[in-house]
């Protein structure tokens, strides 16, 4: 009742003024105050106040109860609410009143949907477990509320559409909520029906901009891009021009406009803009799933290879990126319909030119974005990570890195306070190859985040560093990323100095075992030949032609590593690896020992020469199985004294090689007993490089050769020890290198 007399209140108020005149003489000629202007009386009386006059009584009341009704609702999901969100109501917090009040408004909410046919089975199925306040069961009674409290708010607004307390502005908070209460599917289905009612509704005509962003709003919710733009071009169709704001020169005021574009954009505007980027930004996620299936066929040995599932996955990706594009950029019309036609075949080569359009035409997106709100620096980083890096790596197309470079160096112009601004145009300079612009804003960046760490709101007791800004602390792990991509540039750059110091600086900076693992694997690249970065490089070129087994081509460029190494120590290991090559896989085994020897003269053997090389073992190891290779061969050849030759020197070189070597010249020896059982002796010493099977022959030789020697009892006893598993078990012998 009090409701419904405060509605009155303006209307009782004028009509005591009006007969309090009458009685105190209207007649009589008092001195009148000048006529106020028109737009003074739409100060004092507001439009919404006057033109409630044209609605009847009932109407009024009406509208006012059905509001009521609706902001009721509403109060009971904002508290529902509350049980479901644990930042509002911690668990350790929530007592057994909570757990009755809210099991309270759960049922008082149950009441008020109730007697609606859908949903009436689905609240017989809540209401038995009401007081369990499971959070699926309040999204639901929540959804429908918001439901039930929007028809109240737009029955309302119908009855009187001069409701002051039913604007748009209610419709879109109510319809923020609904968002907010319900699970994206829910409101996504209920939004046509929003629509639906808003279109039925009778708004006044200062509402229509409101109504037309946020049926934008909507239209972008429900990803209806060109709907969403058409409206949010509506509405600033209603605003465009200069405004003369009341008692406000206008002359003052088309100036303040015209400096007012260059510094911030409409509403309606940055809506468009937004609209155009989600657009873009799904033409770019269809265009990566097509891509993957490219690569995925790509590298597919067979097409029968490919599942069924992802086969028609691909046929709907093919579709729907058809239904989006038109002839354009890279595809010509007879290109284009070709595609259509044998768009279920999934041919590579439609998959990829369709993916590149998709690409374009999110290209075409940004830049109509950026032209709405040029002030949006978002549209050019989207503009860059996410479509110009895709289009230059995927098509090997440096001007879209360079596209890339040009945007950073715009929002560097307006922003030069932020550290990955120059981050990220560092990469674009590193993908173009130009390695002292990428090094300058690698540097930059650095320099910005050291500069700028007080302000990241992430230190504590900030105050102690106001006097010495240059020693607070900084992110570590930034700072780690800006030095790793400093040392690369100066790598590129051929600088082993500078970026032997930066990566050292990177060590201490990583951020666990295996980031300092990957630093401290640069720092040995680059030491391998003192700093010769250059030289480096070509020992990873011979490297890679040798792993694709093209042995020629890898031993000269070894050949050519030669001429431009600075250590003793590296000119060692190139000459070990071209040895290696002309031995085991060119077969020319004179070159490649004759090498091999150089080496091993070349290694003095005190203890800073073999420090400097610790490759030394595997040079003797090799080298010994150089010649006891050849030795073997020449054995097959029947030509004893090269075999014994290559065999004594295998023999007198330290390695894993050496018991058996002695066990093949004591072969060749059999013919002297007291030689052949000196080798054989030898060879037992290193027994434990040597299997059952050389452990029984030269068991066996040792009988031969004391049989030689008329030592029967020795002879029998070594013949005992051939034949005996259990002894040749208890040698403690293995066969590993």
């Amino acid at each position: 009742m009090l409701k419904t007399i405060n509605s009155f209140k303006p209307a009782i108020l004028a009509a005591i003024v009006i007969l309090f005149w009458f009685s105190t003489g209207a007649s009589e000629s008092p001195n009148y105050p000048p006529e106020p202007d028109s737009h003074i009386i739409q100060d004092v009386f507001s439009d919404s106040m006057l033109r409630q006059y044209t609605v009847s009584a009932s109407d009024i009341l009406d509208s006012e109860k059905r509001y009521q009704s609706g902001a009721a609702l509403i109060t009971i999901c904002d508290s529902l609410w509350l049980c479901i969100e644990p930042a509002e109501i911690p668990a350790d917090e929530f007592t057994r009143d909570d757990s009755l009040r809210f099991e309270k408004l759960m049922r008082e909410g149950m009441r008020h949907i109730g007697g609606n046919l859908e949903i009436d089975p689905k609240l017989r199925e809540i209401s038995p477990r009401a007081y369990k306040l499971r959070s699926e069961d309040i999204t639901f009674v929540l959804f429908e509320l918001q439901k039930q409290a929007i028809k109240e708010f737009f029955q309302a607004k119908r009855i009187n559409p001069y409701n002051i307390d039913v604007e748009v502005l209610a419709f879109q908070e109510t319809y923020q909520k609904l968002k907010k209460y319900s699970h994206r599917d829910n409101w996504i289905s209920y939004a046509p029906e929003f629509l639906h009612l808003i279109e039925k509704c009778n708004w006044l005509p200062y509402e229509a901009r409101d109504i037309y962003i946020l049926k934008g709003d909507i239209y972008s919710d429900l990803k209806q891009w060109q709907k969403a733009f058409e409206n949010y071009e509506q509405a600033y169709q209603m605003v465009a021009g200069t405004i003369y704001p009341i008692g406000v020169d206008s002359v003052y005021a088309e100036k303040m406009d015209s400096i007012a574009s260059r510094a911030f954009i409409a509403e309606e505007r940055q809506k468009m803009a937004n609209v155009r980027i989600e657009e873009s930004m799904e033409f770019i996620s269809l265009s990566d799933s097509l891509y993957d299936f490219y690569k995925y066929v790509s590298d597919s040995i067979e097409a029968l290879s490919i599942s069924y599932y992802d086969s028609l996955f691909a046929k709907k990706l093919m579709e729907k990126a058809l239904e989006r594009i038109s002839p354009g950029q890279t595809l010509g019309r007879k290109q284009f319909n070709n595609i259509r036609k044998r768009k279920l075949e999934l041919h590579k080569e439609d998959i990829h030119a369709v993916s590149k359009e998709l690409l374009l035409i999110a290209e075409t997106g940004f830049l109509d974005a950026k032209q709405l709100d040029p002030f949006d620096l978002r549209i050019r980083l989207n503009l860059m990570n996410s479509l110009y890096a895709r289009i230059a790596e995927r098509y090997n197309d440096l001007a879209y890195h360079q596209k890339a470079a040009d945007e950073m160096e715009h929002l560097l112009w307006a922003k030069k306070d932020r550290a990955m601004y120059y981050y990220h145009l560092g990469i674009s300079y590193k993908k173009l190859g130009k390695w002292e612009d990428a090094y300058r804003n690698f540097k930059q960046a650095e320099n910005v985040l050291r500069k700028t760490s007080l302000l990241s709101g992430q230190i504590e007791n900030r105050e102690a560093y106001f006097d010495a800004p240059d020693t607070a602390p900084v992110d570590t792990l930034q700072l780690y990323k800006f030095i790793m991509f400093q040392a690369e540039a100066q790598r590129r750059m051929y600088d082993g100095k500078i970026s032997l110091a930066l990566y050292r600086y990177a060590f201490n900076l990583a951020p666990n075992a295996e980031q300092r693992r990957i630093v401290q694997n640069e720092i040995d690249w680059i030491n391998w030949d003192d700093g010769n970065i250059r030289a480096s490089e070509v020992l990873d070129s011979a490297k890679a032609y040798y792993d694709e087994q093209n042995f020629n081509d890898a031993k000269r460029v070894y050949l050519k590593l030669l001429d431009m190494l600075w250590t003793g120590r590296t000119t060692n290991e190139v000459n070990w690896r071209i040895a290696m090559i002309d031995f085991n896989d060119l077969e020319n085994f004179a070159e490649g020992l004759v090498r091999m020897r150089k080496v091993i003269d070349s290694i003095s053997l005190d203890s800073t020469s073999l420090a400097d090389n610790i490759l030394y073992p595997r040079y003797l190891r090799n080298y010994g199985e150089m010649c006891y290779n050849s030795a073997m061969r020449y054995v097959r050849d029947e030509d004893k004294l090269h075999a014994y030759v290559y065999l004594s020197q295998a023999a007198a070189i330290e390695w894993y090689g050496r018991p058996k070597s002695n066990l093949e010249l004591a072969k060749l020896s059999s013919f002297d007993p007291d030689e052949a059982i000196r080798l054989c002796e030898l060879a037992l010493n290193e027994r434990h490089y040597l299997g059952p099977d050389d452990v029984r022959q030269i068991a066996k030789l040792m009988s031969e050769s004391y049989r030689k020697q008329a030592n029967f009892r020795l002879a029998r006893e070594w013949h005992t020890k051939s034949q005996d598993k259990r002894w040749l078990a208890s040698q403690n012998m293995v066969t590993s290198k």
